[in-house]
């Protein structure tokens, strides 16, 4: 999966390198359609990981993988123990 080296920011500077305008979270699944891109994937803590705070917000995630794929919404994996917390950002969670 190519796009699973890169965090959201570096995924809009790759996009962008290919003539892709960007302006909204909501044109994300526009884009990765336009370049081919199935999923993207982000790991590490939602804390001082702005690829992983962009989906999630400010929430106190010691460490999760989200993923996002082409046209669906992104689903959230944490430990049991950080459930609730994981569950406050409105996103799918799967523990």
């Amino acid at each position: 999966m190519w796009a699973a080296q890169y965090g959201y920011p570096d995924i809009i500077k790759v996009l962008l390198s290919h003539g892709a305008q960007v302006n909204m979270k909501s044109d994300l699944h526009q884009l990765m359609e336009r370049e081919g891109i199935d999923a993207l994937w982000i790991v590490g803590a939602a804390s001082h990981n702005p690829a992983m705070s962009y989906f999630t917000g400010n929430v106190h995630v010691g460490y999760g993988d989200l993923i996002l794929r082409k046209g669906k919404e992104p689903v959230l994996f944490c430990n049991a123990m950080e459930r609730e917390e994981a569950a406050s950002t409105g996103l799918d969670v799967i523990v």
